[in-house]
């Protein structure tokens, strides 16, 4: 039986800008206030590990679907507690940060810089906890139609804390040269905008619980368990990206493009085993129950492969390679149009405001034609599209003089299949989640679907440097081709698969 989506949809909309908004006040914002107040570049570099917590958010997933808190989650629940906590401390971190001008001291910077840890762990906390309710409040087949509604709502939050925070900084400084106080303002009006998702959160339903494993006894226990897991992993994570460096450094290894691919992949796999080994071992020390731990840890993950048998490998080649595409194409996009000679006002206007609207109606229009026609019929269109449209750029490239009319119609093609594959993948993705554990595995696979293409997008300079945009361009259309045959592959058992979950429900 479906369930009514009327003030699902609504909410999701809410909490959806809920969650888009601390994104680039971690990130572009946060850069841009930092160099105007002349700080390295390298400095804001490091910085920029603040969002680490979006990319390895799956290490405390667990926490979400197994740990209560205290009084909040006897009075509102287990989903809307956590929510509620993650949007307060981003408000905490968000006017901490506005305590602060980077430019007076060193002490000043450190400072901000913490409250950018914090604002990026609490937001990745945030997306974690409203993934899982997305899911927990509906059927799979509604999780379409809600995923390109929360996009929208990501979009728009992006929207506020990106250009907003940018036009409040300038409205806020008179004399138009460096002023900490008015970044300072724009950061505490982005504040008291989290206050529209705190009223959500406190406006919707607690979804029904799902019949999650066994109780957890101990609760301090348990997440004093997760602090040595997460710390494990991110010390053995920077410690090895540190080894990688001085070899290079001091050429005791080569380095070329698939090898850095390998010591990266490798780097993140090690950091992984070693969480689960300083786990284990905490395990055997008496710290935590062997049956707690396999209920946190391992049971997600092989409620997975139990469930989907030979199936699930498939659909884990999908995740990791559906984004691919478009990913690493897109990271190189705004290179590209300053090296074909448009105007920072001309890529502004057109890719960053216009862009971005219509990536939130590709959006939409995916998750509407998701829920009609079903996922899988969408998730093919929507890998046809964001390949193909890669090559419109090529034509963009062959342009003897710089096209207006051309960069639109290449960013409208562009963001309108990016909208429309990035939002029936969140519903694919949320399709393939138990409800049992759908804060840890959603945050796995999210983490997954980034990961491969992040890596590989991270050479695409490297690519450009050697072959040219255009045969970049044709490279990142045939990237798509793989996934374009292994969604033929898995269309009915999936399918299939899907209509029996249907019908035990």
């Amino acid at each position: 039986m479906n369930k009514p989506l009327g003030k699902n949809v609504l909410g999701l909309f809410f909490l959806g800008i809920s969650s888009g908004l601390p994104l680039l006040l971690v990130f572009g914002t946060l850069s841009v206030w930092l160099r105007e107040a002349d700080i390295e570049r390298s400095t804001i570099g490091f910085l920029s590990w603040a969002g680490l917590s979006y990319a390895f958010k799956f290490i405390w997933a667990p926490a979400i679907d197994h740990l209560s808190l205290p009084i909040l989650t006897r009075a509102l629940g287990q989903r809307r507690s956590w929510i509620l906590l993650s949007q307060a401390i981003i408000i905490l971190a968000l006017l901490w940060m506005s305590l602060w001008d980077p430019q007076f001291n060193h002490s000043n910077l450190i400072l901000l810089a913490c409250g950018a840890l914090l604002l990026g762990f609490a937001s990745a906390t945030q997306d974690i906890v409203i993934d899982a309710y997305r899911i927990d409040i509906a059927d799979h087949d509604q999780q379409a139609l809600l995923a390109g509604v929360a996009i929208a709502g990501y979009r728009v939050g992006m929207l506020f804390a990106g250009a907003g925070a940018l036009e409040l900084s300038e409205l806020f400084n008179s004399d138009k040269s460096y002023s900490a106080a008015s970044w300072q303002l724009a950061y505490q009006c982005m504040a008291i905008f989290m206050f529209l998702g705190v009223i959500t959160t406190f406006l919707i339903r607690e979804p029904k619980p799902s019949n999650r494993q066994a109780e957890i006894d101990n609760n301090l226990s348990l997440f004093l368990h997760f602090i040595f897991v997460v710390s494990a992993f991110v010390i053995t994570f920077i410690i090895l990206g540190q080894g990688v460096d001085a070899f290079t450094t001091y050429q005791l290894i080569g380095s070329s493009l698939w090898l850095d691919f390998i010591l990266a992949t490798a780097r993140l796999l090690v950091s992984l085993f070693t969480a689960i080994w300083v786990g284990q071992a905490l395990c055997k020390l008496g710290f935590l129950e062997h049956r707690v731990f396999a209920t946190v840890y391992i049971s997600p993950f092989t409620d997975f492969f139990s469930r989907y048998g030979q199936l699930a490998i498939w659909l884990l080649l999908i995740v990791c390679f559906y984004r691919t595409s478009d990913i690493v194409m897109g990271v190189m996009a705004k290179v590209f149009y300053v090296d074909m000679g448009y105007s920072k006002t001309e890529i502004s206007r057109i890719s960053f405001i216009f862009g971005t609207i219509v990536s939130l109606i590709g959006g939409i229009v995916g998750g509407v034609l998701a829920y009609r026609f079903g996922i899988i019929k969408i998730l093919l269109l929507g890998a046809v599209t964001a390949s193909t449209s890669n090559l419109i750029f090529i034509y963009l490239a062959n342009l003897s003089a710089p096209s207006i009319t051309a960069l639109t119609g290449a960013i409208v093609a562009d963001n309108l299949a990016g909208g429309l594959a990035g939002g029936v993948a969140v519903a694919f993705l949320s399709s393939l989640v138990n409800k049992q554990f759908s804060a840890t595995q959603y945050a796995a696979f999210s983490a997954i679907t980034l990961l491969i293409p992040k890596l590989l997008a991270g050479y695409s300079g490297t690519f450009i440097d050697a072959i040219g945009y255009q045969y970049f361009f044709a490279l990142t259309a045939l990237m798509g081709l793989p996934v374009i045959l292994l969604i033929w592959l898995i269309w009915k058992p999936y399918n299939t698969f899907m209509h029996q979950e249907v019908s035990k429900s």
